[in-house]
């Protein structure tokens, strides 16, 4: 919301939010280094975080959540690095 503000005055447009996420996203995925890319790779396959490592790497980088139902844990890519293209691109070549 603090980020949609310094760009303009309520009320948003969609473009503004558009903008506001895309920043937000280059952000994030300048963080992530390539073997990390690996690593959320396999989360999206699976829900899963392999080790304590990998565990502590991805959550408190906010590279992805883990979330809690009466099922169970699991795991996700934060939603922000779905559109990624690096995570695109990995994506497309696994189920080639």
């Amino acid at each position: 919301m603090y980020s949609c503000l310094r760009k303009d005055d309520p009320p948003f447009t969609a473009e503004i939010y558009n903008e506001v996420i895309k920043e937000f996203r280059d952000d994030l995925v300048r963080k992530v280094e390539p073997h990390e890319w690996d690593m959320l790779k396999r989360v999206q396959e699976h829900q899963t975080v392999a080790g304590e490592k990998d565990y502590h790497t991805l959550l408190r980088s906010m590279f992805v959540f883990e979330y809690q139902d009466k099922d169970g844990v699991w795991y996700g890519v934060n939603p922000l690095l779905k559109g990624a293209k690096q995570l695109i691109r990995n994506n497309r070549s696994i189920s080639q």
